[in-house]
């Protein structure tokens, strides 16, 4: 994940691209409770998001200022 064009403003768009190791590509991770979290980048200080409060499949994901909203809210899960 990355955050385009190294863009500090909320509503920049996250997407995929190649690891380089760049603070817009460094996420950190919030625990809000079993495998729940909300996730900063490092670059911005704000967000991942998904925008609009989409619902739907190919909802489009952005940063936005932290608010720890339901969607703001990952589930994540070890995968070995």
């Amino acid at each position: 994940l990355d955050v385009a064009g190294w863009n500090r403003d909320p509503g920049a768009a996250v997407i995929q691209w190649d690891c380089h190791g760049g603070d817009n590509q460094r996420i950190k991770a919030a625990n809000l409770g079993g495998n729940l979290v909300h996730m900063a980048f490092r670059h911005s200080g704000i967000c991942m998001d998904i925008a609009g409060w989409g619902t739907q499949n190919g909802a489009r994901l952005i940063q936005w200022n932290c608010h720890a909203g339901e969607n703001q809210r990952f589930y994540l899960e070890r995968v070995e």
